[in-house]
């Protein structure tokens, strides 16, 4: 039975029909569509799907982020606004039980119909948020809903005016580990051929949610997957070779040069970004 919150006449009030649970998805039966579920989020569930380590995680669709945008943004109506976010946060719930997520901790990461795109990455453009900073999930979704609102989004994300960009959210494991980084299955300056440049530092969560870190880094063979260089500490266990392994997978899945961020502790290995290479960063920040 479908829940239908009285109102004055004339006004339609959010209901649970509208918003279908399906619209809330595991990583592992996510479709790859974009215009539902975010280039993030897509290119995610294909490396998840194809069993590369990626965290767990669900993705809070697009048709969430229009309905807020619909019954919230023209008359800033607080009681939409909360309407809809109550019922979001049983669909979440919902959908974090199913998956085995719910006592996890929690980040939140945009995941637009824009991002990681072979024209574009967007990183840095749009907000990520801790879950337990912020209290409870759904305010993390409406901090990453709110980034896309922006006014001072760059005119070539947003060429129209009152048009956002189409915007699901990710809701994923957090993972902790000993260092992270970032791999890059070519050389984008075309000086090292046939190297897997991997950059790195300890791990900070800061440094992963902001992307605010100032790395070392080595590069490892191609085709012998020898290490080449390193530039940094020598002294942990760091495991570049799965890493620049992991990384052309990741190549071959995407079907092009690729960028990988990643998270390494002492006994696993996690991919938690991919982007193409041929994009290229429309970030102002």
């Amino acid at each position: 039975m479908t829940r239908q919150t009285t109102t004055s006449p004339g006004t339609k009030r959010t209901t649970e029909r509208e918003f279908p649970h399906s619209n809330i998805v595991g990583l592992d039966k996510l479709s790859f569509r974009r215009s539902r579920w975010g280039g993030k989020a897509v290119l995610l569930a294909q490396l998840y799907q194809a069993g590369i380590p990626v965290p767990s995680g669900i993705v809070v669709g697009t048709e969430w982020f229009g309905q807020y945008c619909k019954t919230f943004l023209p008359k800033n109506d607080p009681q939409s606004r909360d309407e809809l976010l109550t019922h979001l946060a049983t669909a979440t719930q919902s959908a974090l039980h199913a998956n085995k997520l719910e006592n996890e901790r929690l980040i939140a990461r945009s995941s637009a119909t824009p991002e990681s795109c072979e024209s574009k990455t967007l990183a840095g453009v749009f907000d990520s948020i801790v879950v337990d900073e912020v209290g409870s999930v759904k305010l993390a979704v409406r901090i990453v809903w709110d980034s896309a609102l922006r006014q001072d989004l760059p005119k070539h994300i947003v060429p129209h005016r009152h048009k956002f960009p189409n915007m699901a959210v990710l809701l994923q494991k957090l993972i902790s580990g000993s260092y992270a980084g970032v791999a890059h299955t070519t050389d984008v300056l075309g000086k090292r051929k046939n190297q897997i440049i991997i950059h790195y530092e300890e791990w900070r969560v800061g440094a992963v949610v902001n992307g605010t870190f100032h790395p070392f880094e080595a590069s490892v063979n191609r085709k012998t997957e020898e290490v080449q260089k390193i530039n940094g500490p020598k002294h942990f266990a760091l495991p570049l070779r799965s890493i620049a392994k992991c990384a052309l997978q990741c190549e071959k899945l995407i079907g092009s040069p690729v960028e990988i961020e990643w998270v390494s502790g002492p006994s696993c290995l996690y991919v938690v970004q991919v982007r193409p290479l041929g994009a290229h960063n429309d970030s102002t920040h």
